[in-house]
C-alpha cells in the first residue's frame, strides 16, 4: 500500500489526559469530557449539545431563551444578538464541560476511573473555575469523588 495514504495513530495516552471517560453500566458505551475550557461551545453557542448529541438539554435551554428575550423584551430591554451570542458562548465555553459531566452523572453514567495525574487536574482546574465562590456546597474533590464511587 502507498505510505502516503496512511493516516497516523491518535497518540491515545495524550488524549487520556484530557477527557474524563464515562462508562454507561447497561450496555458499556463510552462517552468522552473534556476537563477545561469548551471550544465547541464557545463557538457554537447552544448548539454545541446538538453537535454532542444531547438534544434534550439544547431544546430546554432553547426554551430558556427564548423565555428570556421575550421577557427582556416585555420590559423593553432590546439586547443586540452578536452581544448576547457572545456572553452565552463565553459562558457555554465555560461551565458547558461541567454541565455534562452533571448530566451524565444524572443518568446513571459511572466515571471510570481516570489517573491520578488527570483526576488532581480535573480537581484543580474545576476548583479554580467552578468551586471557589460556592460557599456551602460540595468542594470539587468531594464531586470527583462523588462522580467515580458507582461501581459498574
Amino acid at each position: 500500500m502507498d505510505e502516503r495514504w496512511d493516516v497516523p495513530k491518535r497518540d491515545t495516552e495524550k488524549l487520556n489526559d484530557k477527557y474524563l471517560v464515562f462508562v454507561n453500566p447497561e450496555n458499556q458505551k463510552e462517552k468522552r469530557v473534556k476537563v477545561g475550557f469548551s471550544w465547541d461551545f464557545f463557538l457554537l453557542g447552544i448548539f454545541g449539545f446538538l453537535f454532542r448529541g444531547y438534544v434534550i438539554q439544547f431544546f430546554i435551554f432553547m426554551l430558556l431563551f427564548f423565555g428570556l428575550d421575550e421577557l427582556l423584551l416585555y420590559f423593553g430591554i432590546e439586547i443586540p444578538m452578536t452581544a448576547f451570542a457572545a456572553t452565552i458562548g463565553m459562558l457555554f465555553g465555560m461551565y458547558a464541560n461541567l454541565y455534562l459531566t452533571y448530566v451524565l452523572h444524572k443518568k446513571g453514567w459511572v466515571l471510570k476511573v481516570p489517573s491520578e495525574e488527570l483526576k488532581q487536574k480535573a480537581i484543580k482546574d474545576w476548583h479554580d473555575r467552578y468551586f471557589k465562590n460556592l460557599k456551602g456546597q460540595m468542594s470539587s474533590e468531594e464531586y470527583i469523588n462523588r462522580l467515580s464511587e458507582r461501581k459498574i
